[in-house]
């Protein structure tokens, strides 16, 4: 015999305020009905485990439905998106004694695909018990399931009544291997079966290059234009601006003098005579300049100009 597969799955039932999706959910997952109506508010999560055996021989699928009970209220798309996320399939309820609500199920649908993309639906015609008080035929509720490719149970959350058809046949639609649900097939459809999550690989950042970050600088990839004022001048060959009028004299006089005496480093560097020393500091050994032709006194430097 094979191993059992185990898969969690994500339903929502979609649908007008009063249909009694609430009163279907407590029907399927703990078998009581009651008459009292309490508003959902947000939404309301219930799980149910159900056994698909592929054969006789085999233990088959074990999947376990994530059943999530949406707010009723219409004009919460915001809200209901938040909600819609990561469901696979759908019941779309209605009230068979409430025309409006069947008529609403057009909306619910395309609200519902457009956070999840095309999953399996099915139309629950809730209220199949009150047949007196029915506003809704088998006409319209055949030819509504056609338009929008979708099955569908009349059933009754007070009588049990097809409940547990639906949502079995909603289940195996998540393990059919031919199901159009699934996250092979439908965006939306998550497989909420929980796996280790494979460790991450360091990515390498790469620098991007100066021409890159808008050609800072001036290169052979990125034209001058975009090149710095300084490097602007560098990049255009015997084209530098005009020195700013405070450095004109300066620059002048120096490139007169340079022209006079030869340049800077083979002219003969003035120095200025050194203050005596003290003759109270005997710490110092050096008054400025030594003897340097053994005459035995100080040299004299005389300045030149």
């Amino acid at each position: 015999m094979g191993t059992t597969v185990h898969k969690s799955k994500k339903v929502c039932l979609l649908g007008d305020g009063a249909v009694g999706k609430t009163s279907l959910i407590r029907r399927y997952v703990l078998d009581t009905f009651d008459d009292k109506y309490i508003t959902t508010i947000g939404t309301k999560v219930s799980k149910k485990v159900l056994k698909y055996p592929d054969s006789p021989d085999s233990p088959g699928t074990e999947l376990t439905l994530m059943i999530w009970d949406i707010i009723g209220q219409r004009g919460l798309p915001q809200l209901h998106s938040m909600y819609f996320k990561g469901a696979s399939a759908g019941f779309l309820v209605c009230d068979m004694t409430r025309r409006a609500t069947f008529d609403a199920v057009d909306s619910w649908r395309k609200e519902f695909f457009a956070t999840v993309g095309r999953v399996p639906l099915i139309i629950l015609v809730n209220k199949a018990d009150l047949k007196a008080q029915a506003q809704i035929t088998k006409e319209d509720i055949e030819r509504k399931a056609r338009a929008i490719g979708a099955t569908y149970f009349l059933t009754s959350a007070k009588t049990g009544m097809n409940v547990q058809k639906a949502f079995f046949a909603l289940g195996k639609t998540q393990v059919s291997k031919t199901a159009a649900a699934g996250p092979e097939n439908a965006p939306g459809g998550a497989d909420l079966t929980f796996a280790p999550r494979p460790a991450a690989t360091p990515e390498r950042k790469e620098h991007p290059r100066p021409e890159e970050r808008g050609g800072m600088r001036g290169t052979r990839d990125s034209p001058a234009e975009n090149a710095p004022p300084r490097q602007k001048e560098k990049a255009h060959d015997g084209h530098k601006s005009p020195p700013a009028e405070g450095k004109t004299a300066r620059t002048a006089d120096k490139a007169c003098g340079e022209e006079k005496d030869g340049p800077r480093d083979q002219r003969a560097v003035k120095k200025k005579k050194r203050k005596p020393r003290d003759e109270d500091d005997e710490d110092l050994d050096f008054d400025g300049f030594d003897d340097l032709d053994g005459s035995g006194g100080d040299d004299k430097i005389e300045e030149w100009g």
